[in-house]
C-alpha cells in the first residue's frame, strides 16, 4: 500500500506540475497535508492550496481559511483566514458562511459587525445549517444582530430544532418554547404557520 500512495504522489505531482490544474493542485496540498503520498509537510500543503485557491477552487480556499486560522503552515493570520473564508462564502460553500459568520460575530480577523453576522448566518441557514438557524433564533430574541422579534425567534428555533440532534436540537427546542410565551394565541398560530412553510421551502421562505 505504501508504495501504492508514493506511485499516485508522483503522478498527482506530475499532474500538478504541468499546466493549469486547480484540482491537481489541491490535491498535492492534501497529499503534504495528511502525509499520503508524500511526507507531511503543512507549510508545502499550504503553498499548493493557495495555488489552488487562487484560482478559485472553493475547497482549497477554506482549508487556506482553516490554515491561516490555526496557524498550520504559517503564523496564525485571522485578516487572512477571513479574506479566504469570504471568497469561498461567496461562492456559497456554507461552512465558510458561518466561519465568516463568527468571525464577525466576535470581531476575530475583521471589524466587529453583528449585520454582517447577521447576513451570513442567513445565508448558511437558507442552506439548512443548524448552527446558523439557532443563531439567527438567538438574534431574533434578543435583538442582539437583528431587530428583536419573538415571532421570527420562534420561527428560527423551531426550525433548529428540526434539523439539529442531541443536546442542541433540544435547546432550540427550549428556546422555541420560551418564544412562545411572548406570543398571543393568533401570532403563535402565524409562528408555528411560519415555521412549517420556512422548513417545506427548504429554508428558503422564512422571514
Amino acid at each position: 500500500m505504501r508504495w501504492l500512495l508514493l506511485v499516485l504522489g508522483v503522478l498527482t505531482l506530475a499532474a500538478a506540475s504541468n499546466g493549469n490544474d486547480p484540482e491537481a493542485w489541491y490535491r498535492m496540498g492534501l497529499g503534504y497535508d495528511y502525509g499520503e503520498g508524500t511526507e507531511q509537510n503543512h507549510a508545502r500543503a499550504l503553498q499548493w492550496y493557495l495555488q489552488a485557491a487562487e484560482q478559485g477552487h472553493i475547497p482549497a480556499q477554506v482549508k487556506a481559511g482553516d490554515f491561516f486560522t490555526l496557524g498550520t503552515g504559517s503564523e496564525v493570520d485571522l485578516a487572512e483566514a477571513a479574506a479566504w473564508y469570504r471568497r469561498a462564502a461567496e461562492q456559497g460553500h456554507v461552512g465558510a458562511q458561518q466561519n465568516l459568520a463568527a468571525m464577525y460575530d466576535s470581531g476575530r480577523g475583521v471589524a466587529q459587525d453583528l449585520r454582517q453576522a447577521t447576513e451570513w448566518y442567513r445565508r448558511a441557514a437558507a442552506q439548512g445549517a443548524p448552527n446558523a438557524q439557532a443563531w439567527l433564533g438567538r438574534a431574533f430574541a434578543t435583538g442582539r444582530g437583528a431587530v428583536a422579534d419573538p415571532l421570527l425567534a420562534y420561527v428560527w428555533y423551531s426550525v433548529a430544532a428540526v434539523t439539529s440532534s442531541g443536546i442542541e436540537a433540544r435547546t432550540a427546542a427550549a428556546n422555541r418554547d420560551l418564544a412562545a410565551t411572548q406570543l398571543s394565541p393568533a401570532k403563535l398560530a402565524e409562528a408555528q404557520e411560519r415555521a412549517r412553510v420556512c422548513t417545506q421551502s427548504g429554508f428558503k421562505t422564512c422571514d
